[in-house]
């Protein structure tokens, strides 16, 4: 499957952003290959804030694989009975890149999307680059790919890029 990452823009960031930046650069105490930092792995949340993020992130992964499949001839695409089109949060974590941070070349395989939010991007951050396509980033914008996807982060000339990171699975039960 090639397909391009799909790029969609939340609304609520403008509200949400500030909190979850602070969330995140007081809790991303974990070093990554390459100079950033990421929080723990989390399944859940109690916060008001990730809860609807989380909601939202999820139904737009949904969206994404279901543009991808049409595109690809998927017999998931041509299933008659929706119940079955269901994605489940596996786990997120938020990354702070301090000026210098980076992260190297990596994948999230068995996963089957990566979605990238992203909350604090100043100007002259490092992009994301995707299986060699270089994406600019943006507040409020999440991008999405299939999880097998290598992708990686150039090292920041600027401190305070910050984002959160949502693997999405997928789960082939029937829901009401």
């Amino acid at each position: 499957m090639n397909v391009k990452p799909m790029i969609y823009h939340y609304d609520c960031g403008k509200h949400d952003n500030d909190m979850m930046f602070e969330l995140i650069k007081s809790n991303a105490n974990n070093p990554v290959r390459g100079g950033g930092f990421s929080t723990g792995s989390y399944t859940e949340s109690d916060i008001p804030e990730i809860l609807r993020l989380i909601d939202w992130v999820t139904h737009k992964a949904a969206d994404a694989v279901f543009s991808y499949t049409s595109e690809q001839g998927s017999s998931y695409y041509l299933q008659s009975d929706t119940r079955t089109r269901n994605f489940d949060l596996a786990y997120f974590w938020g990354m702070y890149y301090p000026k210098g941070g980076s992260v190297i070349p990596h994948n999230h395989f068995p996963s089957t999307v990566n979605c990238c939010y992203y909350i604090k991007t100043p100007e002259g951050c490092s992009p994301l680059i995707v299986e060699g396509q270089k994406i600019e980033v943006k507040e409020s914008m999440l991008v999405i790919f299939p999880g097998h996807y290598m992708h990686e982060v150039p090292e920041c000339e600027v401190p305070d890029r910050c984002m959160f990171n949502f693997d999405i699975v997928y789960t082939a039960k029937e829901k009401a």
